[in-house]
């Protein structure tokens, strides 16, 4: 973690003042807003994580401790940041390859289709966010209609053309096709994909 010099720990925050009168001065933020900017200007211009904030804005009693605990949280945060990305392409390869699995019966997917899928992926996604960077916002309105639309295209058919099933049987009876060997074990894993889905994007500031 970081450790800070007697500069930083000599840090007193005061309220802005008046330089004639010498009394507080009236400011449309609040004192807090106040010191954490001017401490962030002059005194701590240093690539830190979150922990080296803690570390000198926090109690002197309390400040080691209260930084460990702000960087093991921070540090999983900022490792899942920069993994996400990754794991929403392979995610969207994988049923890119699963589509076209289920329409060509003939097509064999193999592991490394996935990876070519993701570097197509990424590509599209460079050439939009920079040579097609002055149209992206109408693609991504594109996007939200096809997202929208596609809610009630895929929910209308499957309400009233799809198989219906008991309620009791949806809600009391499980099953182990993964061959886990336990119900709990098999449900929590089946679990994550559909959990997946409504995780959303994080986005973690690391410094």
């Amino acid at each position: 973690m970081a450790r800070n010099s007697d500069v930083e720990h000599s840090i007193e925050l005061r309220a802005p003042t008046n330089r004639d009168s010498g009394t507080p001065s009236k400011a449309t933020f609040s004192n807090d807003a106040y010191e954490l900017a001017r401490v962030g200007k002059k005194e701590v211009l240093k690539a830190g994580g979150q922990y080296h904030w803690v570390s000198i804005l926090a109690p002197r009693s309390a400040r080691k401790f209260l930084s460990h605990v702000t960087g093991m949280c921070a540090t999983p945060c900022a490792e899942y940041a920069n993994r996400a990305p990754t794991a929403a392409i392979y995610l969207a390869a994988s049923v890119l390859q699963s589509t076209i699995a289920m329409n060509i019966p003939s097509y064999d997917p193999k592991g490394w289709h996935i990876t070519l899928i993701m570097w197509a992926i990424l590509l599209i996604c460079t050439v939009l966010n920079t040579w097609l960077g002055m149209i992206l916002p109408v693609i991504e309105v594109l996007i939200l209609l096809v997202h929208v639309l596609g809610f009630f295209a895929v929910l209308v058919p499957l309400v009233y053309l799809g198989p219906k099933a008991d309620p009791r049987s949806i809600f009391t009876v499980s099953f182990d096709y993964g061959g886990w060997g336990d119900l709990t074990l098999a449900t929590f894993i089946g679990l994550k994909g559909t959990v997946a889905a409504f995780v959303g994007k994080a986005d973690f500031a690391s410094n």
